[in-house]
């Protein structure tokens, strides 16, 4: 349960409803992004990211069919997180992206989103899941050792850390959430 920011004493109670986006409905991805204050901006993409950039990314499909889980708060998509392919053949390889608005940080809402995409990335039989973030992201690199990232022994191009998740690997289990895809 979450509290609507601003609210003060009349603050409303809301359950955020997690879902996938389907492809017609990309605007709401848009639109979530450009909701991004700069700093987050920032920490989302590792580079200062205007409102054309985010425009373009929005309406590209990354040469991949990507899965897109989102929060939905009060009809609004106010947290994401992006899967995206990165290979055709055995063994599955794939991309994640998390944001979270800035009112909606520290509410559990990247945790429940990370929890979903490792589990689709494992529908998908993604035997390694790489994200990319800035060192100064402290709260992705909190959400990447809750579930148990691994480090690559190098930084990424622009300064970014690339961690890794193996989804079929032994033991796997993520303890958090439902099943994105029933």
């Amino acid at each position: 349960m979450l509290t609507v920011p601003g609210a003060g004493m009349q603050a409303h109670i809301l359950l955020p409803d997690y879902r996938e986006l389907p492809e017609e409905d990309r605007l709401q991805l848009c639109a979530h992004l450009l909701r991004l204050a700069p700093a987050s901006r920032y920490l989302r993409f590792g580079i200062p990211t205007n409102d054309e950039t985010i425009v373009r990314y929005s309406q590209s499909d990354h040469g991949s069919d990507p899965v897109i889980c989102c929060a939905h708060i009060a009809g609004e998509v106010r947290a994401v997180a992006e899967v995206y392919m990165t290979s055709e053949g055995w063994p599955f390889s794939a991309e994640l992206a998390l944001s979270v608005e800035d009112d909606w940080q520290d509410a559990g809402l990247g945790t429940e989103l990370m929890a979903r995409a490792l589990r689709t990335a494992r529908s998908r039989h993604v035997s390694r899941l790489d994200m990319n973030y800035l060192p100064e992201n402290h709260r992705m690199r909190r959400i990447a050792a809750k579930f148990g990232a691994h480090s690559t022994p190098r930084e990424s191009g622009a300064g970014m850390i690339t961690v890794y998740f193996e989804p079929l690997g032994p033991g796997y289990s993520p303890s958090f959430g439902s099943e994105l895809r029933q």
